[in-house]
């Protein structure tokens, strides 16, 4: 399959992903493993490609790869996620020693531009 920007347009595809499509394909592309490789390098969404190019067949193959693979990335990513929490709870521990235990989190508070002198205040009795 021939691909050009004239026909990512055509389907609505958004301008930054075009610009960068024409900035690499100036005249189209035919689109190869070689290309596709390119195409996520350039971080094109390849995603919406498959959604508005593919037939509906080719389209529900391409889904259980897809369905599959962020399975692994969720599982990847759970993991990831209790790894960060188990080394930053022993410095969240650290932190809160620092500040002692009268401390009165003013900072922990959403700022809304009336409590700087709160914050002085905290600071100064240390």
């Amino acid at each position: 399959m021939r691909l050009t920007a004239e026909m990512l347009r055509a389907r609505e595809a958004c301008a930054g992903q075009v610009a960068t499509f024409e900035d690499e394909w100036p005249d189209g592309v035919e689109i190869t493993e070689t290309v596709v490789r390119r195409a996520v390098e350039l971080h094109l969404d390849i995603d919406w490609f498959a959604e508005n190019f593919l037939t509906a067949l080719a389209l529900a193959e391409y889904n259980k790869v897809r369905a599959a693979a962020w399975a692994e990335y969720e599982k990847a990513a759970a993991a990831a996620w209790a790894e960060y929490q188990k080394v930053t709870a022993p410095a969240l521990i650290a932190a809160l020693e620092l500040e002692g235990k009268d401390a009165t989190f003013d900072r922990l508070t959403p700022d809304t531009g009336d409590n700087k002198q709160d914050v002085a205040d905290n600071d100064s009795s240390r």
